[in-house]
This record gives C-alpha cells, sequence and structure tokens, in this order.
C-alpha cells in the first residue's frame, strides 16, 4: 500500500488548457482534448524525456508527438508551437504547454 498512485487524467482540470473548452481561460493550449490526453498517458508510460522539476514541484518535460502552444502573450509570446509541457500539480490531472527553451534552474 501507499505511495501516491498513478495520476489520473481530469478532463475537467484539463480544459483550462484546451482551445475548444468552455473552461479555456486564455492561457497555454491545446488544439483538442485529444492532443492533451495523448501527452498525459505518453508521461504516464514513460515515453517522455523529463527535463527536471520546477520551483513549484511540476515536472517538465518534453515529448515530439504533440504540439502544444505556450500562449503569453504579457511575455512577447503568443501562440508559440512548443513540444515541452508539465504536469500540474503534485497529483497531476492535467498537462500545460510551455516555453520550448525552459530548463530547471540549478
Amino acid at each position: 500500500g501507499g505511495g501516491f498512485g498513478i495520476p489520473r487524467f481530469s478532463p475537467q482540470k484539463q480544459g483550462r488548457h484546451v482551445w475548444d473548452h468552455p473552461n479555456y481561460t486564455d492561457k497555454s493550449y491545446f488544439k483538442c482534448m485529444k492532443d492533451a490526453e495523448e501527452v498525459f498517458n505518453a508521461f504516464i508510460q514513460g515515453k517522455v524525456t523529463i527535463l527536471g522539476k520546477s520551483k513549484h514541484g511540476d515536472t517538465h518535460f518534453t515529448y515530439s508527438g504533440v504540439t502544444g502552444y505556450n500562449h503569453n502573450p504579457a511575455s512577447g509570446y503568443p501562440h508559440q508551437p512548443t513540444n515541452t509541457f508539465f504536469v500540474k500539480g503534485q497529483k497531476g490531472g492535467s498537462v500545460v504547454p510551455t516555453n520550448p527553451n525552459w530548463r530547471p534552474n540549478p
């Protein structure tokens, strides 16, 4: 027993980062839920390249099978294509496209 188990995909949480979803909040996004789910499953199955953890404890990784969009107009990156993602939060549930140049801080 024990351990936190495998994170479950949460379409509700993921919706905040899916372009055509009612929960979408003008953040980094996937074009469709299917893309997000593919990235999430690839992460669970270990088919991704782990880059490291952010200071918030989010695991960042690359996966070339799906293109997401790093959308951060305030920083000058509107709709930037990316194959770099992170799993949001300790328990997972959703994945978020992020800056393609993301690297862990030493």
